[in-house]
């Protein structure tokens, strides 16, 4: 009875592993989602009212919409502390950037965009935003992908890996 309990649970901890790795694919595409709809907001509120981006940074921070995001608290908390934008988003994106499931690359690309923030004039900075925003959809479009085909892959390999292995042990 406890073999088949055991067997049971090995099989059960494979399907497990495979859930995980597909939900960090769809976390990864949600975060890069929250980003893009970020870097449309800034763009907005950057044209319309010219404020400072480290007023604006704040006020996402504080957007239900941007929640994950992770890293973007931590960049309002050092704007608080007189930290400037490009340097609090760099540092919180390399402090939480691995929490929202970002890859390298989309860390990267996400610091490349925060370097560039309040150097700028509102032109400056809305081209800023346009360019960044199309690199980001880039990597969204792949995220998507990854996640619908290796999402089913991984999934179907921790319940094929785990029945197999419970298998091999009767």
């Amino acid at each position: 009875m406890i073999r088949v309990i055991g067997l049971l649970l090995v099989a059960l901890t494979g399907a497990g592993a495979g859930l995980c790795a597909s939900s960090m694919l769809h976390r990864r595409t949600a975060s890069l989602e929250a980003a893009g709809r970020l870097m449309r907001w800034l763009s907005t509120r950057i044209r319309y009212s010219a404020a400072p981006v480290g007023e604006l940074l704040l006020d996402a921070s504080q957007q239900q919409e941007f929640r994950a995001l992770s890293f973007l608290g931590g960049a309002a908390q050092d704007i608080r502390e007189g930290i400037d934008p490009a340097t609090a988003w760099s540092r919180s994106l390399a402090a939480g950037g691995k929490s929202g499931g970002f890859s390298r690359s989309d860390r990267e690309l996400l610091d490349g965009f925060g370097s560039g923030l309040g150097k700028t004039d509102v032109e400056g900075q809305l081209s800023h935003c346009e360019l960044f925003g199309g690199l980001l959809e880039e990597h969204l479009q792949q995220a998507r992908a990854d996640a619908a085909a290796k999402g089913r892959l991984y999934t179907t390999l921790g319940v094929i890996g785990g029945a197999a292995f419970v298998l091999l042990m009767l």
